[in-house]
């Protein structure tokens, strides 16, 4: 739930809003979902199984010069470990990226929408499947 009080205005405007897409037989429990800067306006999901879709949003904070940079971080049901970053800064280039960690990566295909270079919205997709 967005807490307006920290919201300062024009501040709504730098602002992450993710999608997580999985695939059928995906099965995901979040770690943790931390925040260098910013808010979350809306909560990534604490569990979800494929196929599926999440959304979240993160955006600027009230007293911070700085856009939304986190991550999130999910395990599979198997020995694998997504790491989902992104950035939104207001004096450089917007940055998204998903890895993965542990021995069953390799049973996975992960990629994430290229985020804009540059602007106050980015909206990365990750997406992961079973290949």
């Amino acid at each position: 739930m967005t807490d307006v009080n920290k919201l300062q205005a024009g501040m709504e405007d730098f602002k992450c809003t993710g999608q997580v897409v999985i695939g059928d037989g995906v099965n995901l429990k979040i770690v943790s979902n931390n925040l260098k800067s910013g808010i979350w306006s809306v909560t990534p999901a604490k569990l979800f199984t494929g196929p599926g879709d999440n959304g979240w949003m993160a955006q600027g904070r009230l007293g911070e010069s700085l856009g939304p940079n986190g991550s999130i971080i999910y395990n599979a049901a198997d020995r694998a470990k997504f790491k989902l970053d992104f950035d939104v800064p207001y004096n450089k280039n917007n940055t998204v990226s998903i890895t993965c960690e542990g021995e069953d990566c390799e049973l996975y295909a992960y990629s994430v929408s290229r985020a804009p270079e540059s602007g106050r919205i980015t909206t990365p997709i990750y997406k992961i499947s079973r290949k």
